[in-house]
């Protein structure tokens, strides 16, 4: 390390501490910037390796700054997820250029967008018309399958670096997205460039340094990239830590925004679905906390954290619609342990809060997912928000059930607590 460069890393050690370090090291590590120019002109078929060769460097890069993350070693997660980014991001425009050179090609723009019109155009110039036609033969029209069988063969660069380019897409999406259209496979490597998850990644490092600026940076930034998301779901995972940073920092319209916005997601909290949510609430309130178990069931998983929190948030605030976000949190976590109760016993159904109770507490799995969900604490703030809109009734009767329960302190003794407060 020249001695530039050690003075620079540490005068960023001891100005901004260890995670910013961290930050400013690993751009002097990070792959230079190619020129677009030759990177379709690069000599021989190993120009362009395997679609999982260069893939797996951002994955193992990845999966190293996960590991780190977990062990709490941030500042070497920081630089893995950095690298992490830098490969994903020079993969997939490398990818994106050879792709665009095929679409400039006679047989590319003979093509007319068309991804197979195009490889056979290019393929006639390198395989004999025999041999082309059984491999179409063999593959039955499976892209995937074309692509693979013909990088066996002896390729000209440009038809082996576009296949390469093209099953690196496909490791990530699937061939019917496509439409066989250059076009969109084109779109597809762009959005493949960025690396939402690792971008996430490092927003948690932040928000674990307390450095809730650059967290929020970060989060935006991974939203800004949702399309590119290996699993689209994953984004509420971001909106959620989103959310937290917001919580931290006490702006609380921001907070509640942002949880409604995942709520919002779930066909429930559709404008069609009013009368759904008034009768699950007047259930609810009029009925019994039984009754409201035995009509309803919430399957939709994805909101429940931000039900809970959006819940507790107006309950903290006297805010009546904390008991249907609260009530819809508990009945998804019970549908989830009834089905996983189902498993052991499939003759099993809800018949009241308590026996319920009893049963997850005597399966060690359900127990565990009670507690990993934060079910007691929920249905502990569901009577509260209850008992405080003056359904004491049903109030009473998730306190009971809390109350008796032994070994899930401190929500059984809360529990007695909030029913010797109730009016009798």
């Amino acid at each position: 390390m020249s001695r530039n460069l050690k003075k620079l890393t540490w005068y960023h050690f001891t100005r901004f501490g260890k995670i910013r370090f961290f930050l400013i090291l690993s751009l002097f590590f990070v792959p230079i910037a190619f020129d677009k120019q030759s990177a379709y002109a690069l000599p021989g078929t190993n120009s362009f390796s395997g679609p999982r060769d260069e893939l797996s460097k951002a994955w193992l890069h990845f999966q190293n700054g996960t590991r780190l993350f977990d062990e709490h070693r941030f500042g070497e997660a920081l630089v893995e997820l950095q690298l992490a980014t830098a490969e994903r991001r020079e993969t997939f425009t490398t990818a994106g250029i050879r792709i665009e050179a095929i679409m400039t090609t006679p047989e590319g723009a003979r093509a007319e967008g068309s991804i197979s019109a195009a490889i056979s155009g290019l393929a006639k110039k390198d395989i004999i018309d025999r041999d082309l036609a059984a491999i179409e033969s063999a593959t039955g029209g499976s892209l995937t399958a074309k692509a693979k069988l013909l990088r066996e063969r002896r390729l000209s660069d440009g038809l082996s670096g576009f296949l390469g380019a093209l099953l690196l897409v496909l490791d990530h999406r699937n061939s019917a997205s496509l439409s066989d259209s250059l076009f969109e496979l084109r779109k597809a490597a762009a959005e493949l460039s960025s690396y939402p998850e690792a971008e996430y990644l490092i927003g948690r490092i932040y928000l674990a340094e307390g450095e809730l600026k650059l967290a929020e940076l970060q989060f935006l930034k991974a939203l800004d990239q949702w399309e590119s998301f290996e699993i689209p779901g994953d984004r509420f995972a971001v909106i959620d830590s989103l959310a937290a940073v917001y919580k931290a920092d006490a702006r609380w319209k921001e907070y509640e925004e942002r949880l409604t916005e995942i709520v919002a997601s779930s066909n429930l909290y559709r404008e069609e679905s009013i009368f759904l949510r008034d009768a699950m609430e007047r259930s609810l309130t009029r009925d019994g906390f039984d009754r409201f178990m035995l009509l309803y069931r919430i399957e939709e998983s994805a909101t429940i954290s931000a039900n809970a929190e959006l819940g507790e948030f107006y309950l903290s605030r006297g805010r009546a619609q904390a008991i249907l976000h609260l009530a819809v949190a508990v009945n998804a976590i019970l549908t989830k342990t009834i089905e996983r109760l189902k498993v052991y016993d499939p003759s099993y159904g809800y018949r009241i809060l308590p026996e319920l109770l009893d049963s997850i507490e005597s399966n060690h799995e359900t127990a565990n997912f009670a507690r990993d969900m934060s079910l007691y604490r929920i249905l502990h703030s569901l009577g509260t928000a209850l008992s405080s809109q003056g359904h004491r009734e049903t109030a009473r009767g998730i306190f009971s059930a809390l109350a008796v329960r032994k070994g899930i302190e401190p929500w059984n003794a809360r529990a007695r607590e909030s029913l010797a407060r109730l009016p009798r």
